[in-house]
Formats: C-alpha cells, sequence, structure tokens
C-alpha cells in the first residue's frame, strides 16, 4: 500500500496548525484494548480491511494526526503484522495498543481518532459486498448452464423487454450473460 504524497503533506499543515504545546499525550488503559464479546479475534480480512478504511478517513478528514501515525498503520499492512482485535468495539484501542508497542507515542487526538469510529464494520461491509458481487457472478454462470442444459430458449432474455419494463441495470445483465 501506498500513500499519496499530497495527503501526506495534507496531514503535516494540520498538524503544524496546532500548537504542540496544546497536544496532550494520550493515557492507553489496557484492559480496554481486550474488551471482548467472544474468545475469538476477528479474522485478518476485516481487520485489514477496517485499517485500510482507517487510513482512508484519516487522509481526508479533518482529525489531528500526525503523518507517522498513518505510516504505521500502512507499515502494518505492507509487513502483514495484523494485530489480534478481539471485538470491533475494542479494535481502536487495540490498534492504538500495537502502535504504542512499535514505539510510537500517541497523542489524545490521535487515539480519539482511532476508538471514536466504526472503521471495521464499514470494513466488514465492503469485505461482503464483495463477496455479494462475486456470488452474483457466480449464480448468473450456473443459470447459463442450467438454461443451456434444459434447452431454454434465449429470446426469453432478449434486453429489448428488459429495457422498457424493467429497467434495473443487474437484470439486464444477468439477462445479457444468459442470452
Amino acid at each position: 500500500l501506498k500513500i499519496d504524497e499530497a495527503a501526506l503533506a495534507k496531514l503535516d499543515e494540520q498538524c503544524g496548525a496546532v500548537d504542540a504545546g496544546k497536544l496532550s499525550k494520550a493515557v492507553l488503559q489496557p484492559e480496554l484494548a481486550n474488551l471482548s464479546v467472544s474468545g475469538d479475534s476477528l479474522p485478518v480480512e476485516v481487520v485489514r480491511a477496517g485499517i485500510v478504511v482507517r487510513i482512508h478517513t484519516l487522509l481526508i478528514s479533518k482529525e489531528i494526526v500526525r503523518k507517522q501515525v498513518v505510516l504505521a498503520l500502512v507499515d502494518i499492512l505492507n509487513k502483514q503484522t495484523t494485530p489480534a482485535i478481539r471485538s470491533m468495539e475494542s479494535a481502536g484501542f487495540a490498534l492504538a495498543t500495537c502502535l504504542e508497542s512499535q514505539g510510537l507515542s500517541l497523542y489524545a487526538s490521535e487515539l480519539q481518532a482511532l476508538t471514536d469510529h466504526t472503521y471495521m464494520f464499514i470494513g466488514l461491509a465492503g469485505l461482503v459486498v464483495g463477496a455479494g458481487h462475486a456470488l452474483v457472478r457466480c449464480l448468473d454462470a450456473l443459470s447459463c448452464l442450467s438454461a443451456e442444459a434444459v434447452g431454454g430458449a434465449a429470446d426469453a432474455f432478449d434486453l429489448n423487454y428488459y429495457v422498457p419494463h424493467r429497467p434495473h441495470r443487474g437484470l439486464m445483465q444477468s439477462a445479457s450473460a444468459l442470452r
């Protein structure tokens, strides 16, 4: 994963506009990183997707986050050293603990930026949507094979019928595949 230098420069500008003396160091409460509704960790794919979403939102937001924090998150993805996160609710604290264990001392605003958003849910939703698209493609292929096996008429899937009567893009794509 590479980050655009202009986006990183914007982070430097935002941090430079704030008086460094007004930034307070974050105080992590270790027990918060271990909040869990079950004993299992989240799947690695979900954690990685959530980190990608968080990097993106940090780059486009107005939150006061240093470039080093974003680069540390990118480093986690690039080195494939995904932290074990036990629940969606504790994801921010677990990531903050992971960053601090790598020697990066967080400011309170950075800790808040990591913990205040539901980026893991958004990452999971992205994975679900991607899987749904893949499933639809598989079902289209299965429908094609089934229609061919029973000798289905291609005229039933004529786009001239679907466009004026049922103008749904997905329906037209499936009908096109079936023809």
